[in-house]
């Protein structure tokens, strides 16, 4: 017969097989990994050109876009690497290798200038003096189709050339701002115009 000490150790040791036991259920019922997260940076360089960098924490098969109402992209986007491509195949743009192999990062040369979209803002819309409106929305992307309420989670940043101000969400910055972009996006000012305050409000004049 067990004294109670022993008795005790005994009862220890079935409480700590219990505790691994259920640890182990947990563990092989947890659920699946978070969809991956793909952060874009908009980047204006001192000769005025537009780049999108997309980069996402693990590698990819392919990139989607959380709005697609025609094929702009595939025509006015360039890639910086041969390797890179954007095709337009049932309705949707996608990002993807040529080869087919997973990438984690992909770089494009914008054309900054204004296009008409179909029920869709323009991406640019650019002032006569150099000044530009930004439409983030049109750069959020995801790596699982669609990027919906599920994916709602976008890690932007802006980088604008020198002396510029970003107006976003009613604040004013200088050059460099990061957020993280919700539902459809919004809207944004790049360029040297000083923005006024007029009634509580920013304005762009």
């Amino acid at each position: 017969m067990l004294d109670n000490g022993q008795g005790l150790t005994l009862l220890n040791r079935r409480y700590f097989l219990l505790l691994l036991c259920v640890g182990l259920t947990a563990c092989q019922s947890s659920p699946p990994r978070a969809n991956t997260v793909v952060r874009t940076h908009l980047e204006k360089q001192e000769d005025g050109m537009w780049y999108a960098h997309y980069v996402a924490d693990r590698p990819v098969k392919r990139l989607y876009f959380h709005r697609n109402p025609n094929n702009a992209r595939q025509q006015r986007w360039q890639p910086l690497s041969n390797e890179i491509e954007i095709v337009f195949a049932e309705g949707v743009e996608v990002v993807r290798h040529r080869t087919g192999k997973p990438f984690s990062s992909a770089s494009f040369r914008l054309t900054p200038t204004y296009i008409p979209l179909p029920k869709d803002y323009a991406p640019f819309s650019p002032f006569s003096n150099g000044d530009v409106g930004i439409y983030s929305g049109r750069f959020f992307a995801c790596s699982v189709a669609p990027c919906d309420e599920t994916s709602n989670h976008y890690p932007m940043r802006l980088t604008a050339s020198k002396n510029e101000h970003i107006v976003i969400q009613g604040k004013i910055h200088t050059s460099d701002i990061e957020w993280i972009g919700l539902n459809s996006g919004e809207q944004i000012f790049v360029g040297r115009l000083q923005p006024e305050v007029m009634s509580g409000l920013l304005a762009i004049i």
